[in-house]
């Protein structure tokens, strides 16, 4: 088998997910073009057509001399509906059930990815199902992608029993965010601190902008349900003192009955939700002297999340031996420095300069040297210096320096969870019991009981 890298090195961007839906009623997923009967044939699941890029980078790739051809197995046309109607969750239930039947029961597919379904919580139900190849064997023969070149801790966080499932590419920071001069330098709270800082807030004080009961909770907890749930060992515990005490704290707010909220932008704000997906912003944005990396309150005072960004990539347990080794050395290109100094940083040139700017594609590298060094080029200067052209004229803002990229990278390497993304049935059962709690329609303990027992029997029900 002919080595590939030089072929992928080109390729412009990750994939980033569904672009356009196909209308039920195929009758198979739609494959690109025949290969020659002496190549290896890669299969890629897909849900909805491949970006330009990577189809353009395939199409490259099958014009190439190189041993392998890759086709795409397009799982979207299994959506039950009319998606011009709008997507339904039974609809996309359905493609998704399809598309997890094939790599369980066939070795039809090669190479899935985290965006391969309509709904992300099944791609992580089947890395504890052991449906992919554990990726370490390949990076012990790799002497440019492997556990001393990418981020170990990073890599800790993303295994399954000291397995890697998955390659993470890219990822990002998942917290909340606050002002220093409300929160404090202190990183990462516990229930307690994080209650205690907010009674020492001025009245009349938000959370995000606003001063609802919805509000809070899309704050506070939507971005941490996934700490609540184990796919793993099929167990919810939203039971547990921390998940009542935050949802208590919620209820201290006015209840809005669903109607959109009037942000106040003038108030003093505690707290928002965000997710930082590289260094290319302000420098006040993560550095200590503007705002604070607090963290979901958690009873540990361990909240933040390392989150996937852009396409995670695994190869299937069914393939042959042959078929995994070609599979790694397409997924491995996205880590090596050749293809992310080509690809990361990429110039959008709409004509003008008032128009056109630097742009940087999501997330962190998992590739350590390149993560850091990338931190530095933007901190110099190297791609712009601050110039920012406005509505209402340029200005400029401050570049992060070196200690906030040291700074950062601390955070990440401090950071002790992965984000299990929730499915979206999941979701609707506690959102649902809450907003009755909300409501005043049930007691808090009902509520949380509702909620362990429906989310217990959805879970089980998924092994």
């Amino acid at each position: 088998m002919r080595k590939i890298f030089s072929i992928l090195a080109a390729a412009v961007l990750l994939l980033t997910g569904c672009s356009q839906v196909q209308k039920s009623g195929s009758e198979s997923p739609a494959v690109i073009p025949e290969a020659p009967q002496e190549d290896t044939v890669l299969t890629i699941a897909a849900m909805g057509e491949l970006p330009e890029e990577a189809a353009r980078t395939i199409n490259a790739m099958n014009e190439a001399d190189n041993g392998i051809t890759i086709v795409t197995r397009d799982y979207s046309g299994f959506y039950e509906g009319d998606a011009a109607d709008g997507y339904t969750d039974d609809g996309m239930r359905a493609a998704d059930f399809t598309l997890i039947q094939d790599i369980i029961n066939t070795d039809d597919i090669d190479i899935v990815t985290s965006q391969s379904f309509f709904d992300i919580a099944k791609y992580e139900i089947l890395q504890n199902k052991g449906a992919f190849a554990d990726l370490y064997q390949f990076m012990e023969s790799d002497p440019e992608v492997n556990t001393d070149t990418l981020n170990s801790h990073v890599l800790s966080l993303a295994e399954k029993g000291g397995k890697l499932y998955t390659l993470p590419a890219f990822y990002g920071i998942s917290t909340l965010i606050g002002r220093a001069e409300y929160v404090g330098s202190k990183e990462n709270w516990t229930v307690d601190e994080f209650i205690s800082r907010w009674e020492e807030m001025p009245e009349n004080s938000t959370i995000n902008y606003d001063r609802t009961r919805e509000e809070a909770f899309y704050t506070i907890l939507r971005g941490n349900i996934s700490s609540f749930i184990d796919y793993k060992n099929a167990q919810v515990h939203f039971d547990s003192p921390e998940f009542k005490r935050i949802l208590e704290f919620c209820s201290r707010f006015e209840f809005n009955n669903g109607n959109k909220s009037a942000y106040d932008f003038d108030a003093p704000n505690f707290v928002g939700y965000s997710i930082i997906m590289g260094f290319m912003c302000e420098k006040g944005y993560f550095s200590s002297g503007e705002n604070t990396l607090v963290g979901f309150p958690t009873y540990d005072g361990k909240g933040s999340f390392l989150t996937p960004a852009n396409t995670c990539w695994s190869v299937s347990a069914k393939s042959s031996p042959e078929k995994q080794q070609a599979a790694w050395e397409l997924i491995r290109t996205f880590c090596t420095e050749e293809w992310l100094n080509e690809n990361v940083m990429v110039y959008k040139d709409y004509g003008t300069p008032e128009n056109s700017f630097w742009n940087e594609l999501p997330g962190f590298s998992l590739n350590d040297k390149f993560c850091r060094q990338l931190g530095y080029d933007i901190s110099d200067g190297k791609y712009y210096d601050g110039l920012i052209h406005g509505k209402e004229g340029d200005y400029y803002v401050e570049l992060p320096s070196h200690e906030d990229i040291e700074k950062l990278l601390d955070y990440i390497n401090s950071t002790e969870k992965w984000e299990v993304k929730e499915d979206s049935a999941l979701s609707l059962i506690v959102r649902e019991e809450v907003f009755r709690y909300f409501a005043d329609e049930i007691t808090l303990d009902e509520c949380i009981e509702l909620i362990q027992n429906r989310a217990a029997i959805w879970v089980s029900e998924q092994q």
